[in-house]
């Protein structure tokens, strides 16, 4: 995706990749820590993320 995610933080949550099309916001908890990785997507949550390419390639 690009985006830089070393400075997201709690006092600076959002990254947005070059494009525009991806951002990462911080999150301080999914509450699913026997599923992770987790990750969320607009409002769809995944667990056990482990293809993150075949994971963004269902969100166009």
């Amino acid at each position: 995706t690009g985006i830089d995610r070393s400075g997201v933080t709690h006092h600076h949550p959002i990254a947005v990749s070059p494009d525009g099309k991806y951002s990462i916001e911080f999150a301080e908890c999914l509450a699913s820590c026997g599923f992770g990785p987790v990750c969320m997507i607009n409002d769809d949550f995944h667990d056990a993320v482990t293809d993150v390419d075949g994971l963004l390639k269902q969100y166009p």
